[in-house]
Parts: C-alpha cells; structure tokens; sequence
C-alpha cells in the first residue's frame, strides 16, 4: 500500500530519513503480522479461486457428457420410432393382404356352394346326393368336435386348472 501524494510536510526532511531509515529496519527485520495475515489471506483466496475453476471445469464436463447423452438418446429415439414406424407399416400391409386373400376364398367357396345347390336343384337324383353330401358334412363336423374336444382336453385344461 502506497504513500499518499501530498503527505510530506515542508520542513521535516530529517524526520523523513529517520522514518525511512526505520522502516528499512523493520523490512530487513522481517514481515509484519499484517503481512503475513495478508499472505495467508492471499493464499487462501488463490486456493478458492483454483478449487472453483476445477468446480467449473468439472461442471463443463458433466454438462458436456449430459449433452452428449441427450444427444445419442434422441438419436436411438428417431431410430427406434423410424424402425416400429417400419414394421408396422410391414404389419399392416401384411394384415391387409391376408384379409384380400381371404375374402378371394370366401367369395370362391361361396361361388361353389352356388353350383352345388344348383347342380342338386335341378338333377332328379338330387335327394340322394343331398343326403350324401349332409352326412359327409355331419361326419366331418364331428371329426372337428372331437379334434377340438381332445385338444381342449390335452391343452387347456391343465393350463385352467
């Protein structure tokens, strides 16, 4: 800490080299307390100022990670919407072909039930036939209830149980 300009009175010269001739004692004498709190002071405020630039800098660093996670998470995001966008566009084709073919198959089975009717129409002989065809039929759907029956039986009632 300097001096003030203008501090120096006229007339005290050889109090002046006394004063400054003291004070060059005190100085080869060693520093003050003051000096030494200041020192200490400074030292402590140097070790705050470096700790907070390392809390800074750590700081960046987990700021720059979190952006960077961000970042790669968005990423796999839009990848992810745009795979499940694909696949179930694929599903919905696929649904929508398998209800155009089985329609194609219903309208054909219903085309030869058609002629079957009226083929039995107009034969004479159409009663037998008829009769055939019913029993066939009945058998066939007997077949089913028992595959169904035992299937049943096998499958799902020891899952119910």
């Amino acid at each position: 800490m300097g001096k003030k300009k203008g501090s120096k009175k006229k007339g005290s010269g050889k109090k002046t080299k006394k004063a400054a001739g003291s004070g060059s004692s005190l100085t080869q004498a060693g520093p003050t307390q003051i000096e030494l709190s200041l020192r200490l002071e400074l030292q402590r405020l140097e070790n705050d100022v470096q700790a907070a630039k390392w809390e800074v800098e750590d700081a960046r660093n987990q700021n720059e990670f979190l952006h960077d996670e961000i970042r790669r998470t968005t990423e796999e995001n839009n990848e992810y919407e745009k795979y499940i966008s694909k696949k179930t566009t694929e599903e919905q084709a696929h649904v929508a072909n398998l209800v155009d073919k089985n329609q194609h198959e219903i309208d054909a089975i219903e085309v030869s039930e058609k002629r079957a009717r009226d083929l039995i129409q107009k034969h004479p002989k159409s009663q037998r036939l008829r009769r055939s065809v019913v029993n066939s039929f009945l058998r066939l759907l007997v077949c089913v209830y028992f595959a169904l029956f035992s299937w049943w039986s096998l499958w799902v009632v020891p899952i119910i149980s």
